[in-house]
């Protein structure tokens, strides 16, 4: 059965056209792009180009909105011989022949650019990869960041000792991004072992500022466990003076700091002068340094909320979602991810209606861009919501959601 391409249809809206519309600028018929959306059809490779000129993107995020294969991911997969292409093995989802070429080719022109471009290029790159998370998946994005991390590889074994360091660093957050495009595809074996990947880079290179980073992102990742205990131990670690972070990175440290201790009971006293230290640090901080720059007020805000709905504090949660949690200051994805923690303090806060509308509109979201995160965190809300389990539209949403965890 043909998997409908819905990250298509919306392109085509943010384009600013209907079916018809664009029909009549690819002097197609309007069925043909209804075809191509519903995915009965694929668009000739001759007409692609075209096609992507009119919905404002490029040919490779084209070939990624039509390849169907990347709807839903795969755990249990993973590419035969992957690990020849970087050190360790490669866990992927399936890939298809376009997105193994994509890598090859990354490999290849590592080869041909061994001088002071190439760690441009590859931040570039990278920089796609991470744009295409937030728009249409960790699925979609990881084939093409794969590629990058097996050509820092390639490259740095040829390159000068000049050069080795610089791409090593680059490495360290390019393997940290794979880990989290494993974590949200739910595959933390995998996360754990680009991480592991990214340590052994960090020391490679003697840059203990890198370790505390890759510390800091395990100590986050806890969180989907709910292992309170591991998240103080690890963002502690960070927070000894030895790493020399810049000010935002130790505001993210202290912020899931003060969640860890909010899992497992601590004072709310302890927790909200936690909080107060992390917004004066990211107050104060220059922007100076490379590492977590995606890291700002409106973030701390919303995982601020978590800390507070952890403490018990859900009224005052809610309030922050309310304030902070808007599309335009957040991805698609990640504000979908927000809003179905959005929707589980609203159920705890008593509002089970505006709950179950919140969560209907991550869902779709979640389904699309393939985010297990997301689907686990509303996986929790039915439970949230049996104290109201005979209005209506609760038992409509249980129902959805239940389908959905499927």
């Amino acid at each position: 059965m043909a998997s409908r391409r819905e990250a298509l249809a919306r392109q085509r809206k943010t384009a600013g056209h209907t079916q018809e519309s664009l029909a009549a600028l690819l002097k197609v018929d309007r069925s043909t792009v209804a075809r191509w959306e519903s995915g009965a059809t694929t668009p000739h490779p001759g007409q692609r180009p075209e096609i992507a000129e009119a919905l404002q993107i490029t040919r490779d995020q084209l070939d990624v909105l039509l390849d169907e294969r990347l709807r839903t991911p795969d755990r249990r997969t993973v590419l035969a011989g992957g690990g020849a292409l970087a050190a360790g093995a490669l866990v992927l989802p399936v890939i298809s022949a376009h997105d193994l070429r994509r890598i090859l080719d990354t490999i290849q022109d590592a080869r041909q650019r061994l001088d002071d471009e190439a760690i441009e290029h590859f931040e570039r790159a990278m920089h796609q990869s991470a744009t295409d998370d937030g728009l249409y998946g960790p699925g979609a994005a990881l084939p093409g960041l794969l590629g990058v991390l097996a050509a820092i590889t390639e490259a740095a074994r040829q390159a000068r000792s000049a050069q080795r360091g610089p791409l090593l660093r680059l490495g360290v957050q390019g393997a940290e991004l794979a880990a989290w495009f494993y974590r949200d595809l739910g595959q933390p074996a995998a996360a754990d072992q680009w991480r592991d990947q990214a340590i052994t880079w960090a020391r490679c290179v003697d840059e203990p500022a890198l370790e505390a980073y890759v510390l800091l992102r395990r100590a986050q990742a806890a969180w989907d466990t709910r292992d309170g205990a591991t998240m103080i131990q690890l963002s502690t670690a960070v927070l000894s003076n030895r790493w020399n972070l810049p000010s935002h990175v130790r505001a993210e440290a202290l912020q899931q700091q003060a969640r860890g201790r909010a899992m497992v009971g601590e004072p709310i006293g302890a927790i909200a002068r936690s909080l107060d230290r992390a917004a004066s640090l990211l107050a104060a901080d220059d922007g100076a340094g490379s590492l977590s720059q995606h890291y700002g007020r409106s973030l701390f805000a919303l995982q601020a909320a978590l800390c507070h709905a952890e403490a018990g504090r859900v009224a005052h949660a809610v309030e922050l979602y309310e304030t902070h949690l808007y599309p335009d200051l957040f991805s698609h994805r990640d504000h979908a991810y927000f809003s179905s923690l959005q929707a589980l303090s609203l159920a705890d806060a008593g509002y089970p209606e505006k709950a179950c509308e919140t969560a209907l509109t991550a869902l779709p979201v979640a389904q699309e861009v393939g985010s297990q995160r997301t689907l686990g965190e509303l996986a929790r809300l039915p439970g949230r919501l049996r104290s109201w389990h005979r209005r209506p539209v609760v038992r409509e949403t249980v129902r959805e959601l239940t389908l959905a965890a499927g």
